[in-house]
């Protein structure tokens, strides 16, 4: 199908434009730029819900940094990108290579957090917490992070990120699930190598949305 969607040059600002296909209904969503804090960024995505099979997932996305001058992009099936040059997510397999972002939310409890980055040094794994996950996800795709976690996260948050790195060569959990694009869910995305070390080690730390 074809479909107009709205010019995501104008100045960064809330917006959401509805486009409606033969069978599929789709959505363009930016995120407002952060006022005041370094790195601003502006996520864009576009989801697309399929009437008859009543699924909803991320088809492409953009995440723009403005103050690195770096854009990542990509579209189901078409690869993922940063400033047009393709990128893939870290080919490493040891915890000890490995440096894990993490992101926290007071939506959930602080033990949470506090058990990631303890089961994380256990394993001599590597953490950042940048404050940002759109920017998480952007360095899951182009292999700064081995992966990204957080108990909760917004969808106008990760749902850029979720196509980038699965283009890149990623993983990512079912976001959307149990109502995630409106509720928000945990996110846990990274790259095939440490996808078993991950999910043991953080997957009993995701909590359903609220």
């Amino acid at each position: 199908e074809r479909a107009e969607l709205a010019d995501i040059s104008e100045p960064a600002t809330a917006r959401e434009a509805a486009v409606v296909g033969a069978r599929t209904r789709q959505r363009l969503r930016g995120d407002p730029v952060s006022q005041g804090q370094q790195p601003m960024l502006v996520p864009v995505e576009l989801q697309q819900e399929h009437e008859v099979q009543s699924l909803l997932d991320a088809v492409c996305g953009v995440i723009h940094n403005p103050m690195a001058g770096e854009t990542h992009a990509a579209a189901r099936g078409r690869g993922a990108t940063m400033n047009g040059k393709p990128i893939r997510v870290s080919q490493a397999t040891l915890p000890e290579h490995s440096r894990i972002g993490l992101g926290f939310s007071y939506r959930r409890e602080r033990k949470l957090h506090v058990a990631a980055v303890d089961r994380l040094l256990a394993r001599q794994c590597e953490y950042s917490r940048l404050g940002s996950g759109a920017l998480g996800m952007a360095h899951v795709a182009d292999g700064r992070f081995e992966g990204y976690f957080e108990p909760h996260i917004n969808s106008w948050d990760v749902a850029a990120g979720l196509v980038i790195v699965r283009e890149a060569g990623g993983f990512t959990n079912d976001f959307f699930a149990r109502d995630g694009l409106t509720r928000g869910n945990p996110i846990l995305a990274g790259a095939p190598g440490l996808r078993e070390f991950l999910e043991s080690t953080l997957g009993d730390l995701m909590e359903p949305g609220i």
